[in-house]
């Protein structure tokens, strides 16, 4: 039974019911819809339709569920750090490629409960703290009422004026906390925008890493290959 789970967890049902093993070049594929999408991070209703549309771009290769399956199997890997019990065929650059992506989709899912977190927390606090202002300007306009009914002096001007003044100050003050929310989501969408800036560089300085490396490469084969080419005109003149 055993045998057969760990053996289902590595492959994938095509809509033609035909199976077939996840490459490293499937899973960057996969990847790369699932950071554009990020059906995880969505209201669950949303979640479902968003994954059709990941196994429309990959051409129906694989079924909504494999792929569910698979990038679960992949995160849950990555983060305790066993990629290499993975047992898929692709080149180095797909397996660097490949947990870069699961390192940015991870980057953005931590960025998203953040926000939201933080959103809800700044929601709960200013909906108690408006609440407690209309109280206690409710409590002062009925004191202020109480004491307009035994006191001739105060004119109806003055009496307006009063109440006019209280609701006035509650506004404000509404204002003001609506404001300090508004700032406190634009400090979090910057540091968002921070944070996708530095993946970007990153994902830079590894291209240019990788480039470096493949000229490297393909320099030591060049000089292997003229080093056999001379090793071979040798032999021939001594023939």
């Amino acid at each position: 039974m055993l045998q057969t789970n760990a053996k289902n967890s590595e492959s994938a049902s095509t809509s033609k019911g035909r199976r077939r093993n996840y490459s490293v070049l499937d899973d960057v594929n996969l990847l790369k819809e699932v950071i554009q999408f990020l059906p995880m991070c969505k209201p669950y209703k949303e979640r479902s339709g968003l994954w059709k549309k990941i196994q429309a771009n990959l051409k129906d290769r694989f079924s909504v569920q494999s792929m569910q399956d698979r990038y679960k199997l992949l995160m849950e890997k990555f983060e305790k750090e066993d990629m290499n019990s993975l047992k898929s065929s692709g080149t180095e650059e797909e397996f660097d490629e490949r947990r870069d992506i699961l390192q940015d989709i991870k980057d953005q899912i931590v960025s998203d409960q953040l926000l939201s977190k933080t959103s809800k927390v700044s929601d709960i606090e200013s909906s108690k703290k408006v609440a407690e202002q209309i109280r206690d300007a409710s409590m002062k306009t009925l004191k202020d009422k109480n004491l307009d009914s035994g006191d001739i002096a105060d004119s109806p001007t003055a009496v307006f004026d009063r109440k006019r003044k209280s609701l006035h100050d509650v506004f404000l003050q509404c204002s003001e906390e609506s404001n300090k929310v508004k700032k406190q989501e634009l400090d979090l969408k910057k540091m968002e925008l921070d944070l996708q800036v530095k993946r970007l560089e990153n994902d830079t300085r590894q291209r240019d890493l990788d480039r470096e490396l493949e000229t490297r490469r393909i320099a030591i084969q060049e000089q292997m290959l003229a080093n056999q080419n001379d090793i071979l005109l040798q032999l021939l003149k001594k023939h």
